[in-house]
């Protein structure tokens, strides 16, 4: 295993440690190849990224001996070269994964993708992607080619874009006071940025420091005028404005959980002591099935209970009906629907655990008696692949699978 490390300065690694990239030219020329990994680049574009208009007369002769010794410094893959000839240029070959900068561009797209729906996760996924981030691209080339700069540019932006949504998610989970000096030392490296700004004044507000919120809006305002003659935009505008007004939205209110919870047409009456009962089974369970005659309660209690039990789980609640599924078979294409869960080319339960893989999540499996044995087979799955989801289910009959805790829901007692 090899890892191209471009997110700070250049690097190789191997098992056994850096490996060495030669001169500069050589670490240039393989910049310039991880710029667009596995496309084949032409020799006149290599030439002219390494030399410029001051093109020697060996150009193409030193190209291909730069290709050669990094041939044997990046060694070789099963099935050949890593540099490999294409046409009439070459190829650098790298795994998905190998680049540092690929996984960093995947966690950022996944954390914002999660960030208004799962906020915890979003933070993970962002904090992760964080840790990566060693320093500005390809640090140590004290000249770049004009691609290696572009692309450090993109990176160095969708640093920036991640920054501003980690910080975002942690205003939304409470973490504000923690926040404060790292966006602090953000706003003075990015002095222009209202984003970064406004996230530090929402900080102290919430920090019961309006006077230093407000005087970070004006800071910027007169930097904004002074330097580049333009006003704040509307975000900060408005947000300096509600400051002064000390809007009610802005105190820290937690993300509602998400989730498809029916709502009930009539009132909940009785059933305290039950429901105290089955929060501690979740407590203790990742698996808790009502069992009873039809008619008893037992959906009904199971939404209540979910409902009650919203703030414990900030993944969701996921309700699913099994009562119209006649074909067990697609019993887990009706819990992948209901999850918003798309086929994948694993399949469906290999999808249902990655999406629920990191949630704190509680799936109701409501009616299961008559497909019993296919929501056993699919809850099993799940919870081992996935280490945070709980599940509650109601059937007449077991699941019969492992870790299932039976409760059977008592007949609702008359008032005295």
């Amino acid at each position: 295993m090899v890892e191209f490390d471009v997110l700070g300065p250049l690097c190789v690694r191997s098992e056994e440690g850096a490996l060495p990239l030669g001169t500069p030219a050589q670490r240039s020329l393989l910049a310039v190849l991880l710029t667009s990994p596995d496309v084949a680049v032409s020799d006149g574009r290599l030439m002219d990224e390494l030399w410029g208009d001051e093109l020697p007369a060996s150009a193409r002769h030193l190209l291909h001996v730069y290709v050669s010794r990094l041939r044997r410094a990046l060694g070789e893959l099963p099935d050949g070269p890593r540099i490999v000839r294409r046409g009439g240029g070459y190829a650098l070959r790298l795994g998905h994964t190998e680049l540092d900068s690929r996984r960093f561009e995947a966690a950022v797209a996944e954390g914002l993708e999660l960030r208004e729906r799962e906020p915890d996760a979003a933070e993970r996924v962002l904090a992760a992607a964080m840790r990566m981030w060693q320093g500005a691209p390809f640090a140590d080339l004290p000249e770049p080619p004009r691609a290696v700069r572009e692309l450090s540019a993109y990176l160095e932006r969708e640093h920036l874009e991640a920054l501003e949504a980690w910080g975002e998610v942690r205003l939304r989970l409470g973490r504000h006071r923690d926040l404060i000096p790292e966006l602090a030392a953000l706003v003075a490296q990015h002095p222009y940025n209202e984003t970064l700004h406004g996230e530090l004044m929402l900080a102290l507000y919430r920090d019961g420091r309006q006077a230093e919120a407000l005087e970070t809006g004006r800071a910027l305002r007169r930097r904004l005028r002074e330097e580049l003659g333009i006003e704040p935009g509307p975000a900060v505008r408005d947000l300096y404005r509600d400051m002064l007004l000390q809007a009610r939205h802005l105190a820290l209110e937690p993300p509602e959980p998400p989730g498809n919870l029916p709502s009930g047409l009539t009132s909940f009456v009785g059933r305290a002591g039950e429901l105290r009962e089955i929060a501690a089974l979740l407590d203790e369970n990742r698996l808790v099935t009502l069992t009873g005659p039809g008619g008893i309660g037992k959906t009904r209690l199971a939404i209540e209970a979910g409902r009650q039990l919203r703030s414990r789980f900030p993944g969701g609640l996921c309700w699913s009906d099994l009562a119209p599924v006649s074909d067990p078979t697609t019993v887990v294409d009706e819990v992948a629907a209901a999850l918003g869960v798309s086929p994948s080319p694993e399949g469906y339960i290999a999808a249902l655990a990655r999406s629920l893989h990191r949630r704190e999540a509680l799936l109701l499996l409501d009616n299961c008696e008559h497909v019993a044995a296919a929501v056993g087979k699919l809850v099993a799955a799940v919870l081992r692949e996935a280490a945070g989801p709980r599940v509650l289910a109601t059937s007449r009959t077991p699941l019969f699978t492992e870790g299932e805790r039976l409760w059977t829901v008592p007949t609702l007692g008359l008032p005295a």
